[in-house]
C-alpha cells in the first residue's frame, strides 16, 4: 500500500479514538507516532499513518473490539491476512486516516519483545523481526494527551534513539533524507549521501558473502 500523507487533525483524532477503545488491552504509541509525542508534543504533521504496538496475545481481542464497535476491515485482505499487523481506515471530518495495529511477541523472550512487520513488512523473513529490550518498554508509561489517555514505552526517548538514531530529533523525510534497514534485528538508519553510501557497501558486502558461501 502507498500511504498518503494525513493531516495532524485527523491522525491525532484516530489516536484518541483508538486508545480509548484498547484500553484494556496492553498497547503503546510506536514508530513516527510516538516520535512526534515525543519530540513535538505533537503527531507528525503529514505522517502517513498512526502507529500502535499492541500485545500479539489480545490480537483476538482487539479484533472483537472492533467488530463491536462497528469498524470496517476485511481479515482475508493483505496485510490484515497475516497475523502480524492490521490497518483500519477511519474516516474523520472528511480525510481518511490509516491506523497500524503491529502484534509484538512477548512469550518469546524473557528479556526482549519481537515484532516482525515494522518497517520492512517482511515477515517471513525472520531475520526481518526487530528485538526491543523489555527494559525499554516495560513498565508502560500512561499520559494526558488533549485530554486521552495514551501509553508510552517507559524509555520513550532511548526508543527514539534505537528506532531513528541520533537524530531522532531533527525532522527528516522518511525514504528521501533517511532510510531505515533492519541488520542484527536491530533498526539501523542511513541518514543523507553519507547513509546512501554506507547502504551500498553494506549491500555490497552482503554480495560478497553471498558468493564466498557459495
Amino acid at each position: 500500500m502507498v500511504k498518503k500523507p494525513i493531516s495532524r487533525e485527523t491522525n491525532e483524532e484516530n489516536l484518541r479514538y483508538f486508545t480509548n477503545l484498547l484500553s484494556g488491552c496492553e498497547h503503546f504509541v510506536f514508530f513516527g507516532t510516538l516520535l512526534g509525542l515525543v519530540r513535538d508534543n505533537r503527531l507528525i504533521d503529514g505522517d502517513d499513518d498512526v502507529d500502535i504496538y499492541v500485545n500479539s496475545a489480545e490480537r483476538d481481542i482487539v479484533i472483537d473490539i472492533f467488530k463491536k464497535n462497528k469498524i470496517k476491515f476485511n481479515l482475508d485482505d493483505p496485510p490484515n491476512n497475516t497475523p502480524h499487523i492490521l490497518q483500519i481506515k477511519r474516516l474523520v471530518n472528511g480525510e481518511v486516516g490509516l491506523i497500524d495495529f503491529y502484534f509484538y511477541n512477548a512469550g518469546k523472550d524473557p528479556n526482549n519483545i519481537w515484532e516482525i512487520w515494522n518497517f520492512s513488512g517482511h515477515y517471513k523473513n525472520p531475520n526481518s523481526a526487530i528485538k526491543i529490550s523489555r527494559n525499554l518498554i516495560f513498565p508502560i508509561e500512561p499520559i494526558f494527551f488533549q485530554g486521552a489517555q495514551i501509553f508510552l514505552p517507559a524509555k520513550a526517548k532511548d526508543i527514539c534513539v534505537f528506532l531513528y538514531g541520533e537524530s531522532w530529533d531533527k525532522p527528516l523525510a522518511k525514504n528521501r533524507e533517511y532510510k531505515t534497514k533492519i541488520i542484527n534485528n536491530k533498526p539501523r538508519v542511513f541518514v543523507g549521501k553519507i547513509g546512501k553510501i554506507e547502504r551500498l557497501i553494506i549491500k555490497l558486502l552482503g554480495y560478497l558473502r553471498i558468493l564466498k558461501i557459495g
